[in-house]
């Protein structure tokens, strides 16, 4: 079988990158090992109940993000995260202390100290760092000093990566931030200077779902591609033959022009041997959500988007999503929470059974928030091999895997970013260079 383009993984940037492609009248095709599309999205209904198992929502913020959700026709089916989710919090002193909000936040302290404010005041002053191969924790250390480090950027990564910020680097985790840096010399001028690209009405930029959850996006690209996607579909190999690239899946072997790689870093490494040696070891950080819930006006006080926990505040969770706070519509009726443990700081717990998983993530609900009573609803999700992580080294990595092949690119959470957002600026990057188009400004 031949085609131009030859998608491998149904996932979100997959199925970004194909609808892309078809939509400008390309010949492409989508593999997909599971029985279904979205990859790590992936929406339970219990009831009128709505449980991410996968990433809670999507950021508006990304031109690419903004263009899908109107190619699909999904404007309409947008929602909003509430006011209240603006506020966040971090467990510090064992206490939940409301994070800065803004330049105007920082400086009134809040969860930091008037010496950490102090220090931030001077970020302007130092002098310039590495442009990569420094971790993120390394990189504010020098930049902002250690109050700012911790606790704030470290439960950061365990939020975001699930990871550990003196491992992750900081390029990859943070461009923008490195980026700053490196041509103005200062973090807070750079962003300052930053232009804001325009971009589409009618999409909050902050975080939004649908009314049905994060799924609705790939499913509804899955149906515009129809007959574009097969599912139950294993790729084997993608070998470089010639002017072509041949693919050996379940259905037999495949002729492309073009493969487009999709799947996480180690089954890439399995499927293409010329990134082996580049992706067959990158790390990876298992993770359980909990969801916990009760009848409406008997769970935990819950006013904002949730907490996060501190590696030396407590190694056995690394936050909680106040579900029904940030997106009512999920989980009408219900107060409904998300505790996530396990990650980089604790993979261990994910090998726990799903009674040990919801025993555990209900006693971190009584410690850290005081609130003693039974949930009515307990839904355990646990993601093996998890979470990608972009220890000092990625962008290297990153760059031999890229140029690699001519004709098989990479296009996986393993490399391009893990916010849902960010994938699929990716795919429409990669579109826009493999149809000879110049990218969207």
């Amino acid at each position: 079988m031949h085609t131009e383009f030859l998608v491998v993984g149904a996932g979100i940037a997959g199925l970004a990158i194909a609808w892309h492609l078809h939509r400008a009248g390309r010949s492409v095709r989508v593999l997909e090992a599971a029985p279904r599309t979205g990859g790590t999205i992936r929406t339970v209904h219990h009831g009128e109940i709505l449980l991410e198992q996968g990433p809670q929502s999507l950021r508006g913020a990304g031109l690419a993000t903004a263009r899908l959700v109107d190619e699909m026709g999904l404007g309409g089916r947008v929602v909003e995260a509430s006011p209240a989710s603006n506020q966040r919090f971090v467990l510090v002193g064992g206490r939940l202390r409301a994070l800065p909000s803004g330049p105007g936040g920082l400086l009134a302290g809040g969860a930091l100290k008037r010496r950490a404010v102090a220090r931030l005041l001077l970020e302007p002053l130092q002098p310039r760092g590495p442009a990569e191969g420094e971790s993120i924790d390394a990189f504010v250390r020098r930049r902002f000093g250690p109050h700012i480090a911790y606790p704030l950027i470290d439960a950061f990564i365990a939020g975001i990566y699930a990871g550990d910020a003196t491992r992750t680097e900081a390029v990859s985790a943070f461009p923008e931030l490195v980026e700053a840096e490196q041509a103005h010399g200062s973090v807070l001028l750079g962003m300052m200077r930053r232009e804001r690209p325009e971009r589409p009405d009618g999409l909050p930029r902050g975080a939004f779902t649908f009314d049905g959850g994060v799924e609705v996006l790939p499913r509804a690209i899955h149906d515009r591609l129809g007959e574009v996607v097969r599912t139950g579909v294993a790729v084997h190999e993608v070998v470089p033959d010639g002017g072509r690239v041949r693919v050996v899946a379940d259905d037999g072997e495949h002729q492309a022009e073009h493969v487009i790689v999709c799947t996480p870093p180690r089954v890439a490494a399995r499927q293409v041997a010329a990134w082996r040696d580049a992706l067959a070891e990158v790390p990876v950080a298992p993770v359980a959500a909990i969801h916990l819930g009760w009848p409406e006006g008997r769970g935990p006080r819950m006013d904002g988007f949730g907490w996060l926990a501190p590696s030396k505040e407590r190694s056995d969770v690394l936050g909680a999503i106040w579900v029904s706070s940030t997106f009512p519509h999920l989980a009408p009726h219900m107060d409904l929470l998300r505790v996530m443990v396990g990650g980089s700081r604790a993979p261990f717990l994910t090998e726990l059974s799903e009674r040990a998983l919801a025993d555990h993530a209900l006693e971190v609900v009584r410690q850290v928030q005081g609130h003693t009573s039974d949930p009515e609803l307990v839904q355990v999700a646990v993601h093996k091999p998890g979470i990608p992580q972009y220890v000092v080294g990625h962008a290297a990595r990153r760059r031999a895997v890229e140029s690699a092949l001519q004709r098989v690119h990479p296009l996986s959470w393993g490399l391009t970013g893990i916010g849902l957002s960010q994938g699929l600026q990716a795919a429409e990057d990669l579109a826009s260079h493999l149809i000879g188009r110049p990218p969207h400004p």
